[in-house]
Order: C-alpha cells, then sequence, then structure tokens
C-alpha cells in the first residue's frame, strides 16, 4: 500500500526501481570499526546497548578487553586488595554486614569466604551482625497473619490468594481466631452438584476432575445425587464387590484365573503390561490374547479369595494349566477394599486403641486420616512408647539370656537394639559372640612342633605378619585351630575364646561335602570335554610362541649389545660374556675391544 515511507520516512530513500535500501547499508564489523565504536562508550554495559553488534561481535573475537581493560574485574583477577576497595565503599554507606557484600556482589563474597577474607576485611562475628541488624523475626507473626487476614472478605478468597500463610496459620491454630472470614458452607448447591453432575457419564472421572465438590459430597452426605452415573467398581456395605475371571488358550490348554474389582482395568493391564503373565505367554507362543470370561460376579473381597482358589482347583482337576505367577487366594483387591467415608472410618477405628495396631490392619485408613487432616477426630487412639531406660536395672545374666537365640551381634542388634547398645557399652557383647578379627580377640602363633612363637594383639595384626588375608585366618582360628596352617605355622585364638563349637564344625563339613558334590562332577565333566580341551591347548600353544618370541627379541639384543653365549672350560656351565662390539674386527675372533 506504500505506507512503509509514512512510517519511517528517514530510514529509507528510493535509489534503484528494484526495490529500496536503507542509509545505512550493513557495516564491515572489523576490529577499527568496533574499536571507534567503543570509544564512544562509557563502558561494556554502554556498549552492548548503543551497538550490540559490534559488542557481540568483540566478545566473540576477544577484542572486549583491549577496549576496556580497566572497566571490570575479572572472576579470576579477585584479589584481597580488591575486596578491600569495595568493602570500603560498603563501609562509607553504612553497609557493614557480610550480607550486604553478597548482595551488591555475590562472587567477590564467595571468593573472600572461602580464602577466610570476612574478618580481616572488618565484617562482624555472627552474633555482633545479629545486634547490629536487629533480632531475626520469623516470617510470619500473628499480627502480620490479622493484617492480611483483614483484607479478604471469605475463607476461601484469603486461602487460594495467600497459600502459604493460610497454611502457617492453620498450623499454628490462628483461623479461629479470623472470625470476619465467612466459611461459605453453601459454596456447592444441589442445584450446582446436579448441573455438574450432568456433564459426566462415568463416576470415577467425576470424582477425578471435581475433588472439592465430591469432598463436600461426603462430608454432607449428598452422593446419592451421584447415583445416575456408571461405577465401575461396585460396593456393597461399603466393601468393594469381586470379579473372578479367566482367560482361556485352548491351543495350548493353558488357562490364567485371575480376580479384580475392575475388570476393564485388569484387562488393559493383561494386553499392556510388559511383565504380565498373559501378555508374556501370548508373546512366547505367538497366540492372540482373547477376551476375558466372568465365572464369578458379585462377590465380597472377604470371599473372593476362597472361591479363586476353588476356580484355581476346578480348572487344574480339569487338566487346563495355569500360567498364574503367583498363587491363587492371595489377598489381592483386600488392598482396595472398603470406601472409606466418615461412619466407615470411625466405626473402623473404634475397634482398636493404639495407632499401630490400627495400621497394621488398616494402612489405607490411617494414610487417609494424616492426608486429610483428621486425627483429631479419632482422640481415644494412643501412640505405643517404649519404657525408658527399661534395659537399665537388667543383669548380665538376664541380658544375656535375649542374646542367646542370636548367633552373631548385628542380629542381636537388629531385633534389640537398644539392649545391643547397652551391653557393648559394658563389654558384655565380646562375651557372648565371638567376632573374629572385626572383634580384634588376641591370636597365638606356634611353630610346626607347637611351641609358642608370639601372641598378637589382634587377628589383623597376625595376618599382617604372617601375609595372609584375614579372612583366612579367622576360619582356621575358628574351625581349624592348631590343624590347618597358616603361612607355615599354626594360630589359634587365645583361650579359645571365639573357636567354633563342635556342632557348628559340622555344619561347616556338611556345607564343603555338598559344595563338592554339586559342582565337582560338572568341573571334571567340563574339564574332560573336547572344547575345553581344545581352548587349553591353544592357549597353551600361545603362550610358547609368545615366550619364544619374547626370546628371540632377548638373544638378538643381547648380540646386539656385543654378548656371545659360551661354556666355561672350568665349570663346564654356559653363559653370557661380553665380547666386544660386533662391528669391530676382533668381535668375530672373540677378543674385547
Amino acid at each position: 500500500m506504500g505506507w512503509i515511507d509514512n512510517f519511517f520516512p528517514e530510514k529509507y530513500t528510493p535509489e534503484s526501481p528494484k526495490g529500496r535500501k536503507l542509509k545505512n547499508p550493513r557495516r564491515k564489523l572489523d576490529f577499527e570499526t568496533c574499536r571507534k565504536s567503543a570509544m564512544l562508550a562509557t563502558g561494556r554495559k554502554d556498549f552492548s546497548l548503543k551497538d550490540g553488534l559490534a559488542y557481540r561481535k568483540s566478545l566473540k573475537m576477544g577484542w572486549i578487553a583491549k577496549f576496556f581493560p580497566n572497566k571490570i574485574v575479572r572472576k579470576s583477577e579477585v584479589t584481597f586488595e580488591n575486596c578491600k576497595k569495595v568493602v570500603d565503599k560498603l563501609f562509607a554507606e553504612g553497609k557493614c554486614l557480610g550480607s550486604d557484600l553478597s548482595r551488591y556482589n555475590s562472587h567477590l563474597y564467595s571468593v573472600a569466604w572461602k580464602n577466610g577474607w570476612l574478618r580481616k576485611l572488618g565484617f562482624p562475628e555472627r552474633e555482633e551482625a545479629m545486634k547490629i541488624s536487629g533480632a531475626r523475626q520469623r516470617k510470619y507473626t500473628e499480627s502480620y497473619a490479622t493484617k492480611v487476614a483483614k483484607k479478604y472478605m471469605t475463607l476461601h478468597e484469603f486461602r487460594d490468594r495467600e497459600r502459604n500463610l493460610y497454611t502457617w496459620c492453620s498450623k499454628q491454630g490462628l483461623m479461629k481466631k479470623f472470625s470476619w472470614l465467612e466459611r461459605e458452607t453453601n459454596i456447592y448447591t444441589e442445584e450446582l452438584i446436579n448441573e455438574t453432575v450432568s456433564k459426566y457419564t462415568d463416576y470415577t472421572k467425576f470424582y477425578k476432575e471435581n475433588p472439592a465438590m465430591y469432598g463436600y459430597m461426603c462430608k454432607n452426605k449428598l452422593l446419592h445425587l451421584a447415583s445416575s452415573l456408571e461405577r465401575r467398581v461396585q460396593f456393597r456395605d461399603g466393601y468393594a464387590l469381586d470379579t473372578i475371571y479367566v482367560y482361556e488358550f485352548p491351543e495350548t490348554n493353558h488357562a490364567y484365573v485371575g480376580r479384580t474389582v475392575d475388570l476393564t482395568v485388569r484387562d488393559w493391564d493383561h494386553h499392556n503390561r510388559k511383565n504380565d503373565s498373559v501378555v508374556r505367554y501370548a508373546k512366547k507362543n505367538s497366540l492372540d490374547i482373547p477376551a476375558p470370561k466372568v465365572l464369578i460376579e458379585d462377590i465380597t473381597v472377604q470371599d473372593g479369595p476362597e472361591m479363586e482358589q476353588k476356580m484355581i482347583d476346578l480348572y487344574k482337576s480339569n487338566g487346563w494349566k495355569l500360567i498364574n505367577s503367583m498363587k491363587g487366594g492371595s489377598l489381592g483387591s483386600m488392598g482396595y477394599n472398603k470406601r472409606w467415608t466418615m461412619d466407615v472410618m470411625l466405626d473402623t477405628a473404634s475397634k482398636f486403641e493404639y495407632w499401630a495396631d490400627l495400621e497394621k490392619e488398616y494402612p489405607n485408613l490411617v494414610r487417609k486420616i494424616h492426608s486429610k487432616h483428621l486425627k483429631h477426630l479419632f482422640s481415644w487412639l494412643k501412640e505405643k512408647k517404649t519404657q525408658n531406660g527399661f534395659w537399665k536395672d537388667m543383669s548380665e545374666e538376664e541380658a544375656h539370656e535375649y542374646a542367646k537365640p542370636f548367633k552373631t551381634i548385628t542380629e542381636f542388634a537388629d531385633k534389640y537394639s537398644a539392649l545391643a547398645s547397652w551391653a557393648k557399652e559394658r563389654g558384655w557383647t565380646k562375651k557372648w559372640f565371638s567376632r573374629g578379627i572385626t572383634g580384634k580377640l588376641p591370636v597365638e602363633q606356634y611353630t610346626l612342633d607347637k611351641k609358642l612363637v608370639a601372641v598378637y594383639e589382634s587377628g589383623e595384626a597376625a595376618a599382617k605378619a604372617l601375609g595372609i588375608k584375614p579372612p583366612w585366618l579367622h576360619h582356621v582360628c575358628k574351625y581349624k585351630p592348631m590343624v590347618a596352617t597358616c603361612g607355615g605355622f599354626y594360630v589359634k585364638y587365645k583361650d579359645n575364646i571365639g573357636m567354633a563349637s563342635k556342632e557348628e564344625i559340622e555344619v561347616m563339613d556338611t556345607k564343603k561335602r555338598d559344595y563338592r558334590k554339586k559342582f565337582y562332577p560338572k568341573r571334571k565333566e567340563r574339564e574332560n570335554s573336547e572344547e575345553y580341551l581344545a581352548k587349553r591347548k591353544a592357549k597353551r600353544k600361545a603362550n610358547r610362541e609368545a615366550l619364544r618370541a619374547k626370546g628371540r627379541e632377548n638373544y638378538y639384543a643381547k648380540r646386539e649389545a656385543g654378548y656371545r653365549y659360551r661354556k666355561d672350560p672350568t665349570t663346564g656351565k654356559s653363559s653370557w660374556v661380553f665380547v666386544g662390539n660386533p662391528t669391530t674386527p676382533d668381535a668375530s675372533k672373540g677378543k674385547s675391544a
């Protein structure tokens, strides 16, 4: 339309019929043009704002340091003197804390902190700094919270606008004092609920997309308004209803019997999960996954395991082979079990006295109570607390009765950690358990004539002195003292403290026999096989060739150095003799050069 000249009249001039050109065509950004442009700027930042193209070109080519050599202190050039200059400026402005330096120049502060310059630069200690800056107050106070809360009329608005402050006030119990905030109990009217429910056909989709409305309906007993929606999971008396199904593969006479509360979801799993038994079996045998057949419907999850086991036994008796990876009759969908309405939660929890007992039976219920912050409604439930100092009045004999069933101190500590630490402080565990090298028991060294040579403070010191590994020393001292040798000597624990009993030695011997029976025949078969012998022969041949090649290299190297292999007439032994440089004429005659 030709409007561009009206918008930018000074930018364009008609110079040719082919088009329009800029008055200032693109420059060649060489060193001189960038230097002239940099001379017009006061600093790097000003240069980047006035002429960005020249600034970026200078950065790329490394010219920027030549244009502004003293304009900036590089990170690698930070010294104590540079820090002192910056700190003096801050002190002159009345900023005398380390936090002021970190705000002004974080890199200088980090370098000063790492090198320990903060005190030398004149910054005060933490206690003095706290006095100067005033006592640090909490992020939120009651007066601040009331001041902010008065800006809002409803609780809903205060919660949405000030989420962090709202959570802090609820934890501190200040929400009761904010009486002017309307609780908006009638946010979800029946008309609004009916209008929202009419947009959905699936019950699960409705409560997932409208969790606040669903929670309001649960609290006010308005779930009947959503009765028209289809439920994939059916309930009876607060419990989910089970369905027992089967996948049959008549081509191979195999079947999978399962149980679920939601057959549509479970069918999707059996078609798409990689590690699923049905998917793996169908893929292995190149079969199509059939549609599931429903065997029993509408049974409670309590009766489901028994009925599932009966169906499994029925299929086995009819000659079917099952591909189930787990045993039938397990709890399975019992984890889904209850639909935890408020009445069901209170009735279930009223049967228990302690939180720990309730969590063992119904972990999902306890998880929901904590997530919904409803713990105050279950005030009769108590926390189980162990009696402090229970082990302090116990004697060594009484404590040893607790430790007798355990073979090692680690097993004992896993079961009774407090008693184990209490006994360890008094040195009782050294008497009860033989800990070998780790317990640092003293070790005695004997000759083969059973004469005492030395006594070591620990097994580690003995292993170092004998030049063997500590586990073997511990094994010999425990199971074969004065029988097996370690480094050419007999060893045993002093006073036979850590020696194994006859029963333990018999157990160890049986383990060795079983190992030999199991693996030695296989090893002999493998060693006598043709493949093993061929590999062994080829390996030996390769080693011989490598040794010959290495010997040839050494032989020719010796000859080049002027040595010859000569026999000594007096002793009759042959050895290398230096006869001189082979390039000299006397070398061939055997005379030294």
